[in-house]
C-alpha cells in the first residue's frame, strides 16, 4: 500500500510541473515598464536627495567652522594692532609727559631764581612799601638759599621800619627747620628794642619750643626800659620754655 501511494505522489508533482511548463509566460506590457522605471527614478531621487541633505549639512557645517575661525583670527588681529597702537601711544605720551615735566622744572628753578634777584634788590630800596614787597615775595619761593636768608636776617635786625621786621620775622620763620635760621633768630632777640617785634619773637620762640632762646630772653629782661607788658610776655614764655 505504501508503495503504491509514493508511485501516486510521484505521478501528481510530474503532472504539476508538466502544467506549469505548458503555462505561458506573459509579455510585459508598456504600463508595467512605466511604472517600473517610475519606481526606479523614485529611487533614485530619494537617495539623491538624502545624500543632498548631508552634503548640504556638511558643507554648512565646515561653512561655520571656517567662518569661527576667521572670526577670531580677525579679532587676534584687531586686538593685537589695538594693543601696539595702546603701547605706542603710551610711549609717546610718557616721553611727551617726561620732557614737558623737565621743562616746567627748568621754567620753574628760573622763576624762583629771577624772585631771589628781586628780594635781593628790593630789599636795598629806600622805600618801607618797596621792602615789604621783596618779603612777601619770598612767601612764594619753594625754599630759601643762604644768600636769601642773610639778607632776611639783616632785615630783621637792621631796619628801620617796625612793619618790615615783622613781616620779615613771618617769613623766616617759613624756613626755621634750617639751623642758621633757627640760629639768627635766637641772635636777634638781644637786639630788638620795638615791643611789638620782642612780642613777636616771644611767641615765635614759644611756636618753636626753641629752648636756646631762654638765655637771650633773660639777657634781654635785664633792660630797665623793657616795656611792662613785653616783660610779663617774657617771663611767661621762659617759664614755659624751661619747664
Amino acid at each position: 500500500m505504501s508503495g503504491e501511494k509514493e508511485n501516486k505522489d510521484e505521478l501528481d508533482d510530474q503532472q504539476m510541473w508538466n502544467l506549469l511548463d505548458g503555462l505561458k509566460t506573459p509579455e510585459p506590457g508598456s504600463d508595467m515598464e512605466i511604472r517600473f522605471q517610475g519606481m526606479l527614478d523614485h529611487y533614485k531621487q530619494t537617495q539623491l536627495n538624502k545624500r543632498s541633505y548631508w552634503m548640504e549639512l556638511w558643507t554648512g557645517t565646515i561653512s561655520i567652522f571656517n567662518y569661527r575661525m576667521q572670526a577670531q583670527l580677525a579679532y587676534s588681529l584687531i586686538l593685537i594692532a589695538f594693543s601696539m597702537a595702546i603701547g605706542y601711544s603710551l610711549s609717546q605720551n610718557e616721553a611727551i609727559k617726561t620732557d614737558e615735566t623737565e621743562k616746567l622744572a627748568v621754567l620753574a628753578n628760573q622763576v624762583d631764581e629771577m624772585r631771589k634777584m628781586m628780594v635781593v634788590s628790593l630789599l636795598e630800596n629806600p622805600s618801607p612799601t618797596e621792602r615789604l614787597r621783596a618779603v612777601n615775595y619770598t612767601g612764594e619761593m619753594d625754599g630759601a638759599d643762604r644768600q636769601v636768608i642773610a639778607v632776611l636776617l639783616s632785615t630783621l635786625n637792621g631796619d628801620p621800619n617796625v612793619n618790615v621786621r615783622l613781616v620779615t620775622l613771618d617769613a623766616l620763620a617759613k624756613f626755621s627747620d634750617q639751623p642758621e635760621v633757627r640760629a639768627g633768630l635766637i641772635k636777634s632777640i638781644i637786639g630788638q628794642e620795638s615791643p611789638l617785634v620782642q612780642v613777636a619773637m616771644a611767641n615765635l620762640m614759644m611756636r618753636l619750643q626753641e629752648k636756646r632762646s631762654v638765655t637771650p630772653f633773660k639777657k634781654l629782661l635785664e633792660q630797665e626800659a623793657l616795656n611792662n607788658a613785653v616783660r610779663i610776655k617774657i617771663e611767661h614764655t621762659i617759664d614755659k620754655l624751661i619747664i
